[in-house]
């Protein structure tokens, strides 16, 4: 019979609940902001720093401490509110605010699939 068994939180899950810290606005990145709550992880919207990387994208808005669903499988391609303007093709990071920039904030977390103006959605492939 097997002892210490270790069973995954989450099996390659597309998605996982968390506990929003803060107000999280949907289709925006989420990083780690600190330990589990009520057995989810914590999230914020993801701030762009060297260290900092998102680990996907709300799935809709909610307030501070309520559960919302991170899309976070890499391949997924989902839709991103963009801050300033993205051509396609080009490297994808987050900024403070959890919205896609091609300007390096931090570490890459997509690429883009389509051109996209300021403060519009735009297809990003999570990575």
């Amino acid at each position: 019979m097997a002892t210490d068994t270790a069973v995954p939180f989450w099996d390659e899950a597309n998605t996982i609940t968390c506990h929003a810290e803060a107000a999280v606005t949907g289709k925006r990145f989420v990083t780690i902001s600190g330990p589990r709550v009520d057995g989810n992880p914590q999230v914020s919207h993801a701030a762009g720093t060297a260290t900092t990387k998102a680990i996907g994208v709300a799935a809709y808005t909610v307030a501070a401490g309520a559960k919302v669903s991170v899309y976070t499988a890499p391949g997924l391609v989902m839709p991103v509110t963009v801050a300033g303007a993205i051509t396609a093709g080009d490297d994808v990071y987050s900024d403070a605010d959890g919205k896609a920039t091609a300007t390096v904030t931090g570490l890459m977390v997509g690429i883009a699939l389509d051109d996209a103006a300021d403060g519009t959605d735009a297809p990003i492939k999570l990575v």
